[in-house]
C-alpha cells in the first residue's frame, strides 16, 4: 500500500534526535532587540494614553471655564506619539532583522536534523506497513471465507495502512 522508500544513508545508531533537533538558544542581540522591542512599545502606549486624555479634556472643555489643556499641548503630545510610533516601527525592523538572521544561522542544522528523522521515520513507517499488510491479508481472506475472526483488529490493520499512507503523502507533499 506505501511506496516503498528508496534506501538513503543510514542513520548513525544511537542518534540522539532531542540534541539533533534542538534549537539554540536565542543570541543576546536578538535578546536585546526583543527588550528594546518590548520598551519602545510601552513607550508608545503611554505617550498614546497622555495624548488621548489630554484629546478628552480639549474637547470637552466648557465655553467660559478656563481650559485645562490647550492645542498647542494636545498638539505637541500627538507630535511627541508620532516619535514614540516611528521608534516602535524602528525597533520592530530591528527586531526582525536580528530574528531574521538568527533563523538563517540555524535553518541548515534544523533542516538536516527533519530530513534524518523523517527519513527514519519513513523506514520505520515501511516495515509497519508490511507488518500490517498481513493483518489486511488476513482481515480480507477470512471475510472471503465467512469466517468471524471475533477480533476487530485485523480490520483496524486496514485503517491504520489508509492512515498512515495518507499522512506520508501529505507529508511527502510538503517537502
Amino acid at each position: 500500500m506505501l511506496a516503498r522508500t528508496p534506501p538513503k544513508e543510514q542513520a548513525p545508531k544511537g542518534v540522539d534526535y532531542a540534541e539533533l533537533l534542538r534549537l539554540p538558544p536565542k543570541p543576546p542581540s536578538v535578546i536585546e532587540a526583543e527588550k528594546a522591542l518590548d520598551q519602545a512599545t510601552t513607550e508608545r502606549q503611554s505617550a498614546q494614553e497622555v495624548q488621548a486624555q489630554a484629546l478628552r479634556q480639549f474637547r470637552g472643555m466648557v465655553p467660559g471655564q478656563l481650559p485645562t489643556v490647550s492645542a498647542r499641548e494636545v498638539d505637541e503630545l500627538g507630535d511627541t506619539l508620532t516619535a514614540k510610533v516611528a521608534a516602535e516601527a524602528a525597533a520592530m525592523a530591528t527586531r526582525d532583522a536580528e530574528r531574521s538572521a538568527f533563523d538563517a544561522s540555524i535553518r541548515s542544522q534544523i533542516d538536516r536534523g527533519l530530513d534524518t528523522l523523517r527519513d527514519e521515520i519513513l523506514k520505520v513507517a515501511d516495515r509497519f506497513d508490511e507488518l500490517l499488510a498481513h493483518g489486511t491479508m488476513l482481515h480480507a481472506s477470512a471475510a472471503a471465507a465467512r469466517f468471524n475472526l471475533h477480533d476487530p483488529f485485523p480490520l483496524r490493520c486496514r485503517e491504520m495502512q489508509n492512515s498512515i499512507a495518507a499522512t506520508i503523502r501529505l507529508n511527502a507533499s510538503k517537502r
